[in-house]
């Protein structure tokens, strides 16, 4: 027997690690990831009619047996050539040995320096939104012939999609009123998502939000939800309904206010509880020509109940303080 495991084993062991040698050093050099590019390029434009420019794309491996990609340099343009995201870089990477049960764990997802550009045409829609619903629109001319349903096994039912760490560092995101030339911006140094198979996710980050070049407020908050269920359409339901809803621009509205402050929160939702705290902080608002004076709003959460200390001036001469326990959320202590 043992002579059968030197045989067998010792060739197999040789196997196993050469193989695992090549998968960690010489496999990222013999596929080029680059060649795929105008591919690459241009299934994004017939999808989505938006440009995507590639700097470079390696492939990377891992000793835990991850896979994926660094791509540098990447810039996607809306229809009229206008610059809607950039990065400088983005990294990825799955665990192999999860596949084995069906588990799509992408262990790891870095954006390096995203600077998202939404921008508000003629002050009355986004610019990107208008080019999204005139691809839908063509989408649906295209859709002539009814989708057939597919009663039979679905394999994919049984695959798990997990994201536990989504790093985003050095972000900005703008909100851009073409018209007055005015403009919102959050920025921050690092923001954390995850996503757990449509179940739970997860948002952490510290940012500011300016308002052209003035700081409004600053933002710490550490959120932990589930998702709640969305249900199922059935025969009996009305088929959706595009519905018109009148645009509010967030840029002059928000200046029209004027909001100043600091947000602070670190709340874990389930769909039976809630615990943390939420704190809003010396807000100032501008309400016709008044400036308010600063109010506050505090609250922490132990499962089914709420403290709460809050002060908020409603006019410059009134205010409503609010101090007490909330039990089950409905009936006062």
């Amino acid at each position: 027997m043992k002579n059968v495991l030197k045989i067998f084993g010792i060739p197999v062991l040789v196997i196993f690690i050469g193989v695992y040698i090549y998968f960690l050093k010489f496999l990222p050099q013999a596929i080029d990831l680059n060649a795929y590019i105008p591919e690459i390029q241009k299934i994004v434009k017939e999808n989505s009619g938006l440009d995507v420019t590639i700097g470079g794309i390696k492939l990377v491996t891992t000793p835990v047996l991850g896979i994926g990609a660094k791509i540098d340099d990447i810039s996607v343009n809306l229809p009229d050539k206008s610059n809607l995201l950039e990065l400088s870089g983005l990294k990825a990477k799955i665990s192999l040995p999860n596949l084995i049960f069906l588990n799509v764990r992408i262990s790891d997802i870095t954006l390096y320096k995203p600077v998202i550009n939404l921008e508000i045409e003629n002050g009355k829609e986004f610019k990107a939104i208008k080019a999204v619903e005139g691809l839908l629109l063509e989408n649906e001319k295209k859709q002539s012939l009814p989708a057939v349903k597919n009663e039979g096994f679905n394999i994919l039912s049984l695959v798990t999609i997990t994201v536990p760490s989504v790093k985003i560092l050095d972000y900005k995101a703008y909100v851009s009123d073409l018209l007055s030339g005015e403009y919102l911006l959050l920025e921050g140094d690092l923001a954390k998502l995850g996503y757990f198979n449509g179940k739970r996710a997860k948002v952490q980050t510290q940012a500011e939000l300016y308002l052209n070049s003035k700081k409004q407020l600053d933002i710490d908050i550490n959120l932990d939800s589930f998702i709640p269920k969305t249900a199922e359409l059935d025969n009996e339901d009305d088929p959706a309904v595009r519905a018109e809803v009148p645009f509010m621009n967030p840029v002059l509205t928000y200046k029209s206010y004027d909001p100043k402050g600091s947000i602070s929160a670190k709340i874990k939702l389930s769909e039976k509880d809630i615990h943390g705290f939420f704190n809003l902080e010396n807000l100032t608002l501008d309400i016709e020509g008044y400036k308010i004076p600063k109010s506050y709003a505090r609250a922490k959460f132990f499962g089914n109940k709420i403290i709460t200390d809050s002060d908020i001036f409603l006019a410059p001469d009134s205010h409503l303080k609010i101090s007490g326990k909330i039990k089950n959320l409905k009936k006062p202590d």
